[in-house]
């Protein structure tokens, strides 16, 4: 691509709603992000199931004691794995968004250079015309 054309696309592009929609995306990617960091940071769910065993005076290991911590690990996982999909989702919607504004804006003005590429192809032939004739009649 010429450089001439990257700069005409840029100067096409609506900056306006573009940076209208950063910050919904931000914040999607904002929460996103700390989704995934939030399920690092937390405990795990064998680590809550021990210390509540410990502090009942109850020993753990029983083939019952593993199958709840497994039940609510797995309970812990999906809930957090739900609430990152809705986050991924929500910033996946607003980045769609986004894009079809942006390819409407496309479009638009690929219809206006239709439309001045016509009437150039119909005005030229007459600028072509009234210049010889100006410079003949002289």
């Amino acid at each position: 691509m010429a450089l001439g054309t990257i700069f005409t696309v840029l100067a096409n592009v609506p900056w306006g709603q573009v940076i209208d929609a950063a910050p919904k995306v931000a914040e999607g990617a904002t929460r996103l992000w700390s989704s995934v960091t939030r399920r690092k940071a937390d405990t795990s769910a064998q680590d809550r199931i021990d210390a509540t065993k410990e502090a009942e005076g109850t020993p753990t290991g029983s083939p019952i004691d593993e199958l709840q911590r497994q039940v609510i690990e797995l309970q812990t996982d999906v809930a957090e794995l739900r609430a990152e999909m809705e986050s991924a989702s929500e910033l996946i919607k607003a980045l769609a968004d986004q894009n079809s504004a942006l390819v409407n804006r496309i479009e638009i003005n690929r219809k206006r250079v239709y439309r001045l590429t016509i009437v150039l192809a119909a005005v030229a032939p007459i600028l072509l015309a009234t210049v010889i004739y100006l410079t003949l009649r002289q």
